[in-house]
């Protein structure tokens, strides 16, 4: 067992928590080499979760787990196979990506740093399977999942809680716009600019030092 790779999922796990960010089903998992990851079990508690709640499980299958359990394996596998550079993926309850991931919405770009570490607009799966999941995050950091909340990713557990943060944050703004009569969202070109210049330039040295931080 990595001990730093899952000291790291407890941590990150306690921030969730924390910031009121997960339901009775919050998942966690980081990559491991190329080819397996670990991940917290269905239903651990990830405001009081230990080393026993995190499994370690091969891209090729697991015999030693619950169906749900491979139900959300197959989804994280999924986004690791199809993302290459993605390094830690979060499911996660926010309540309002839930209320926006629940009427199937489409987040526009109503915020800069969703733009940036998100992406141009935020999209609904329609379940959580690979087929949806991978079509709704193609491209993004997060998507919303119809009556399963969000998945956020990013390349560290850092970046994958950052990018929780700010869907959730966009949510609200969303919501809240839409209350009074609408937002005002950032245009097509700036939102994919504001994300090509984060993800090519300011962010990149930050997240090195992240990766080297959280598997060293």
């Amino acid at each position: 067992m990595n001990k730093t790779l899952v000291a790291a999922i407890i941590e990150y796990a306690k921030k969730l928590s924390d910031e009121n960010l997960v339901g009775e089903n919050g998942t966690v998992s980081v990559k491991e080499g190329e080819s397996a990851m670990y991940i917290t079990r269905h239903g651990a508690d990830l405001a009081n979760l230990t080393e026993a709640d995190i499994i370690n499980v091969s891209f090729f299958g697991s015999a030693n787990v619950s169906e749900k359990e491979k139900a959300e394996i197959a989804v994280h596998t999924g986004i690791y196979k199809a993302q290459p550079e993605t390094g830690a993926i979060m499911h996660t309850q926010p309540v309002n990506a839930c209320v926006c991931a629940n009427e199937g919405v489409t987040i526009p770009p109503v915020l800069d740093d969703m733009s940036q570490i998100v992406g141009a607009n935020i999209k609904t799966a329609q379940d959580l399977t690979c087929e949806y999941v991978l079509k709704a995050i193609k491209g993004r950091n997060a998507c919303l999942v119809r009556n399963k909340g969000m998945l956020s990713s990013g390349r560290t557990l850092d970046e994958a809680y950052t990018a929780c943060l700010v869907l959730e944050k966009a949510a609200k703004t969303f919501i809240e716009g839409t209350i009074i009569g609408g937002c005002v969202s950032l245009g097509f070109l700036d939102a994919n600019l504001q994300r090509f210049i984060y993800k090519k330039k300011y962010s990149k040295a930050n997240q090195a030092a992240k990766m080297n931080e959280e598997h060293n």
